[in-house]
């Protein structure tokens, strides 16, 4: 679940790491630990859902809400943000690297696209931003609310 919450930070331009990207179920027997040490080691904030491991982090948000625009607006209350969605500012939601500015190689209608250096995927301001645009309006709705 809280996947698609690290997709969405690196959209608005969050350097964010998920806990897939950090422990090893496998290699690992105790993942709190791991990524209680990744925090520290780079001052990082711990977005989590597990009480337990919130309290133990050195900085962290404890995110309640079951859906992306209420995960969205928890975290970026506790960090004093607004949304703000600005492709020339993201990161790509694959790899987390910043993605540039870059005029369009195929034919059609996008004058402009932004690419990944890490891994090389394009993006572009298509139909989807609206649906994009329209979850950023619900979070900007349950910031007010606070």
């Amino acid at each position: 679940m809280l996947l698609r919450l690290c997709r969405w930070l690196r959209l608005l331009g969050y350097p964010t790491v998920s806990a897939h990207e950090v422990v090893d179920p496998k290699r690992v027997e105790d993942e709190d630990a791991v990524l209680l040490e990744f925090c520290r080691e780079r001052d990082a904030l711990l977005i989590t859902r597990d009480r337990a491991l919130a309290e133990r982090a050195p900085r962290s948000v404890l995110v309640r809400s079951d859906d992306v625009p209420g995960q969205l607006a928890e975290v970026l209350a506790a960090l004093g943000d607004e949304p703000f969605l600005d492709p020339d500012e993201s990161r790509c939601p694959e790899c987390n690297e910043p993605v540039r500015r870059v005029r369009a190689e195929n034919p059609g209608p996008f004058e402009v696209t932004w690419r990944c250096p890490g891994c090389g995927k394009t993006y572009w301001v298509g139909g989807h931003w609206r649906d994009m645009e329209r979850v950023i309006r619900e979070v900007e709705r349950r910031l007010r609310g606070r």
